[in-house]
């Protein structure tokens, strides 16, 4: 099931040499836009993460990245998917998570995140 599928700025994050703050203002704004459209999705966080689910996130992009960079890239996604949730995105967490990408032609990045028992 589809939780919420958006346009969303996912890079490499440990191949950035940004200034500290152009990394935070991005993280902040992937967290942001995370949290709203989970937020309008109409679903309730609490039978989810009851349920132990298996959370899938898969990055849309022009190019693919390799699997370290891949997980790193949706960090701020996850973290904000774990909020939501109530829950912690850690090891010993209720939530066993996965990542997923897919490439496209279009300009933006997308990011679909999806949610399976």
């Amino acid at each position: 099931m589809i939780l919420a599928s958006f346009d969303c700025e996912t890079v490499s994050e440990a191949n950035q040499r940004d200034h500290h703050f152009a990394k935070a203002k991005r993280v902040k704004t992937q967290r942001q836009t995370t949290a709203a459209h989970l937020q309008a999705s109409g679903f309730d966080p609490e039978p989810i993460a009851a349920s132990k689910p298996t959370i899938t996130l898969t990055r849309i992009g022009r190019r693919a990245l390799d699997t370290d960079n891949l997980s790193g890239s949706l960090k701020a996604v996850r973290d904000a998917v774990a909020k939501w949730l109530g829950v912690d995105d850690g090891p010993k967490g209720p939530v066993t998570w996965a990542y997923r990408q897919e490439t496209h032609r279009g300009p933006l990045c997308k990011v679909r995140i999806e949610v399976g028992s």
